[in-house]
């Protein structure tokens, strides 16, 4: 019983991965850019704490 379980396991995986996956015609044509770390360092330059700053 569970040679019979495994092959069949192993031929549904097979027909799965073989087919190809397609995009739907619903999903976005072009993503934001977002932005870079020289952008990011404009807007917020980044504030060191040392531990012992914590500790205080």
């Amino acid at each position: 019983m569970k040679k019979i379980t495994l092959a069949l396991s192993a031929v549904c995986l097979l027909f799965t991965l073989n087919h190809s996956a397609n995009a739907l015609v619903s999903s976005p044509s072009t993503l934001n850019p977002g932005t870079n770390v020289a952008k990011l360092a404009e807007q917020a330059p980044v504030h060191w704490v040392s531990v012992a700053q914590i500790e205080n």
